[in-house]
């Protein structure tokens, strides 16, 4: 093979490279001058007016997707321009970006959920009204740990454009989602249980499982019932398995360590947790884990190798 054959075969083999990048949006970067640099707005929150508002920025990357991780990590960042706020609070962390076409998917982290309603509209105005700026984003759908988010009627919000965002008012909340639960506290003597019906505020994001341990552990707030569980405990994980009806309750060491024991006590306590997540239709037994693993036993009086089922009568 003579050196022009060759010659022209590496050209071709060149261009075919390159035309092949720009089908697949692949942009070859081989200095940082070959960036792309891309001027955008970036809308935060006015401190006095609580408007949001525009702060032009520019950002740079390799390609479509690197340059929408730049942004998000510019949003976080919070603005320059005296008398705007950051959107995005430091625990809340973008997980995942994906592209498709012309919409974006921002996965974020679990503590999105910690916000009240109207820093989450905010924080979801401020993205999708951000990343839709960019010349190939029309549409932004917002996940929250692979998850759709809904609203408070529990509807699923899904791909959002910029038309859905509101900005040039003030933001208010959406109408908060109240659920009654009843909860099973102790008497004085741990004789019986006195149940208590309790209104909450909660998330339609969340399962109301999780909303009726943390009450648990908050304790009664009627008089002559007491706490049946320890206070230090957390709430590691909660899941209710559909098919079965166990819900697994995953809490913290604390929930074994700080309890004082006793038969009468450890059965008030495990039976407050059971008869109050069986009050759920959807609850038929109750497995509990402690630091994500199945016990044998709780404090030496409970079998805790198998789920619970409600027993609202303590000694039978």
């Amino acid at each position: 093979m003579n050196k022009k054959l060759l010659r022209n075969i590496v050209i071709c083999i060149g261009i075919l490279i390159i035309f092949l990048g720009c089908i697949l949006g692949i942009r070859y970067v081989t200095n940082k001058d070959d960036m792309i640099d891309v001027g955008i707005d970036f809308y935060f929150i006015e401190t006095t007016t609580s408007v949001m508002k525009s702060e032009q920025r520019e950002v740079k990357g390799e390609n479509n997707n690197d340059i929408v991780v730049s942004v998000l990590k510019e949003l976080k960042a919070g603005p320059k321009t005296e008398g705007l706020q950051g959107v995005i609070p430091d625990n809340v962390i973008f997980e995942k970006v994906n592209i498709n076409k012309n919409i974006v998917t921002v996965d974020i982290s679990s503590d999105y959920y910690s916000l009240d309603s109207g820093d989450e509209l905010i924080l979801r105005a401020s993205i999708v009204k951000t990343l839709t700026g960019l010349d190939f984003v029309d549409y932004v759908r917002i996940t929250v740990a692979g998850e759709d988010i809904k609203k408070a009627n529990g509807q699923v919000i899904g791909i959002m454009g910029a038309d859905d965002v509101v900005i040039d008012t003030v933001i208010s909340p959406e109408p908060k989602n109240y659920r009654t639960v009843k909860l099973y506290f102790s008497n004085k003597d741990a004789t019986q249980f006195n149940v208590e019906e309790r209104e909450i505020e909660v998330n339609p994001n969340e399962p109301i499982e999780k909303y009726i341990i943390e009450e648990l552990i908050k304790g009664p707030k009627e008089s002559g019932s007491y706490p049946t569980v320890p206070p230090e405990t957390k709430l590691r994980s909660i899941k209710t398995e559909t098919t079965d009806g166990i819900c697994y309750v995953d809490l913290s060491g604390d929930f074994v360590v700080k309890h004082t024991g006793g038969s009468a006590g450890e059965w008030f306590t495990i039976y407050s947790i059971v008869n109050s997540l069986t009050e759920l239709d959807n609850i038929k037994k109750v497995q509990f884990l402690i630091e994500g693993e199945k016990q044998q036993d709780f404090k030496g009086h409970m079998d805790f190798s198998k789920p619970f089922e409600a027993d609202t009568v303590y000694g039978d």
